[in-house]
């Protein structure tokens, strides 16, 4: 992990981490609900509020990001959806590597 809530000038990443070669964004929306006993996809998509233009936008903060930190390898932006269930510590997580403008749920 290399950094949380990163500003740049075209916006703020949620999570900056790296893997091997490979420089990621952490793009995080999260949904309370009653229960986690019934399929993810009867909820509301927390993912949903991560709309084209602000996919754009994450591409280019990290792109900005990449540069601060003079990194030269492969970027990738991801999403982490997360079901929080109201009144427990439960929690469902869903991650959707390499999300790009066209990206849809």
């Amino acid at each position: 992990m290399l950094g949380e809530r990163v500003l740049t000038p075209h916006g703020e990443l949620d999570l900056v981490a790296r893997r091997g070669r490979v420089l990621a964004s952490v793009e995080v929306k999260s949904a309370l609900v009653v229960a986690l006993d019934f399929p993810i996809d009867a909820y509301f998509r927390p993912g949903k509020r991560f709309a084209r233009e602000h996919r754009r936008r994450q591409r280019l903060a990290l792109r900005d990001a990449a540069r601060a930190l003079a990194h030269r390898g492969p970027v990738e932006c991801v999403l982490c959806e997360v079901w929080i269930e109201k009144g427990s510590r439960r929690a469902r997580v869903r991650v959707h590597r390499d999300v790009d403008e066209g990206f849809e749920l």
